[in-house]
């Protein structure tokens, strides 16, 4: 099987291009949100989403 062919064969899978489309469309919210602060003056990103079970303990 070729690379090219293996690519593509991947994007077919309609649940693969759902959870790509959904961390795709995240990294682009947040990219904005960062774009948006430095805009503002705001020197501190936070993104967004919940924090990973080790980190909430901290909080």
């Amino acid at each position: 099987m070729s690379v090219r062919y293996a690519k593509v064969l991947k994007l077919s899978n309609k649940e693969y291009n759902d959870k790509f489309t959904q961390a795709l469309s995240q990294k682009l919210k947040e990219t904005r949100e960062e774009k948006q602060q430095e805009l503002e003056g705001e020197p501190v990103f936070i993104p967004s989403g919940s924090l990973p079970v080790s980190r909430k303990n901290i909080s």
